[in-house]
């Protein structure tokens, strides 16, 4: 049965890595003993079932009165190579080159084979154009580290979707633990709040927005002439309209955005289920001696990888289409879970004060804030604004040429598409 939905939903499948399979099993195992141990000792697990598909995401099915987790192993792919991309600092040729990889999977994984293919191809001729460097060149360090980042945020994947399976089973504990997260929330949330009120930092917040648009528009189209001054006056006039709208934001309180969540169901849980996750990813890690100011600025990618992700689809599904309102929701919603995630991490360091001492709750925090303001600026810098303006280029641009005579040649372009992205 499992089979036939795979099939059904998924379309063209090919067998996962039996090394990967393992490594996968052994991390549903512990979530299993994990969650066991310190949510719920009658929790029942779905059956794990890894698949190898260009959907690349992760879900729970309920056939025939059994439950199934579905994870994707390609899910697993991309996390790595986004890593890779902002670990080697990797230069925009580069990130341009998967990231149209990237669109075109999106596009073929929905269906839309041409937009696919139109992809695909830009992708091909991006990618032909690149050095090729042997994969034995990646220094060993570098490697262990994105190795490490990403089964952190696989187990994250893994864990947030058990964390879905939770909350449907007991309720009660759902609620409890939403109450005792959320509850830490409010409390963060009304010391920051107060002390936004007291003092205005709407300056530099605007100053950092532009330095990193600044930085981003510099990496992709070079410095400005010398003597070109109106790239500054631009800059500065958006600083200004930047600061004066936080300044103009700044009773829009973290408390009220606690309250949009508990109005919010559907948000609720999402955030419930990072929290939950990011705990239980905290420590798995610890358990092998990996610091928290490793694993929790993991979870954190691992959150806005998936954003990402299903901001693409948002945007291939409807393109110029998508309404300014869904947008701004999306954008909202990920601001919501990421400033919760923020607070709930700041929640447990105050426990930690009560436990270790305020000397060792300082440095942690200092170290984990550090972390996660790091990945934070070079996610938006390497890959989510530089996405933006990718996608920006590829709407506006006309339709390669080929294309149209591949389609209307009235051939199968799965494999051609398949073929371009080496995606067997």
């Amino acid at each position: 049965m499992i089979a036939a939905y795979i099939e059904a939903t998924r379309g063209d499948s090919r067998p996962p890595s039996p090394e990967l399979t393992r490594i996968y099993e052994w991390l549903f195992l512990t979530l299993r003993r994990n969650i066991d141990l310190i949510f719920s000792s009658t929790f029942v697990a779905p059956e794990l079932t890894i698949v190898y598909t260009p959907i690349a995401l992760s879900e729970a099915v309920l056939l025939d009165d059994h439950r199934h987790l579905l994870y994707d192993q390609y899910l697993g792919n991309i996390l790595s190579r986004l890593n890779k991309l902002i670990l080697e600092d990797a230069p925009p040729e580069m990130v341009d080159a998967y990231l149209y990889k990237l669109f075109a999977l999106r596009h073929l994984a929905a269906g839309r084979l041409e937009q696919a293919l139109e992809c695909a191809l830009r992708h091909f001729q991006l990618e032909r154009d690149l050095p090729q460097e042997p994969a034995s060149e990646e220094p060993a360090e570098m490697r262990g580290r994105r190795f490490e980042q990403t089964i952190l945020q696989e187990h994250f994947v893994l864990a947030h979707e058990l964390a879905h399976e939770l909350h449907r089973q007991d309720r009660t504990i759902a609620l409890r633990w939403g109450e005792h997260y959320v509850d830490q929330v409010a409390t963060e949330a009304r010391v920051r709040d107060e002390h936004w009120a007291t003092s205005d930092h709407s300056r530099e917040i605007a100053e950092s927005m532009a330095g990193d648009w600044d930085h981003a528009l510099i990496r992709r189209f070079g410095p400005p002439p010398e003597g070109e001054d109106m790239h500054r006056q631009h800059l500065s006039t958006w600083t200004e309209e930047q600061a004066t709208a936080v300044r103009q934001t700044r009773d829009r309180s973290r408390l009220r955005m606690v309250d949009r969540i508990r109005e919010d169901p559907v948000l609720l849980e999402e955030c419930i289920c990072d929290s939950i996750a990011t705990q239980l990813t905290a420590i798995f890690a610890s358990s092998w001696r990996i610091p928290f100011s490793v694993s929790i600025p993991a979870c954190f990618v691992a959150l806005r990888h998936l954003r990402m992700i299903q901001h693409i689809d948002s945007w291939m599904e409807k393109g110029e289409d998508l309404p300014e309102v869904e947008l701004r929701n999306f954008m909202e919603q990920t601001q919501t879970r990421v400033v919760f995630f923020r607070l709930v991490v700041h929640a447990w360091l105050m426990r930690i004060m009560s436990d270790g001492g305020l000397e060792v709750a300082n440095d942690i925090e200092q170290r984990l804030n550090s972390g996660i303001d790091a990945q934070n600026h070079v996610i938006g810098d390497q890959v989510s604004l530089h996405m933006v303006r990718l996608y920006d280029m590829w709407v506006e641009e006309p339709r390669v040429k080929v294309v149209n005579e591949m389609v209307r040649s009235g051939n199968d372009l799965k494999p051609l598409i398949k073929l371009l992205c080496q995606l067997d």
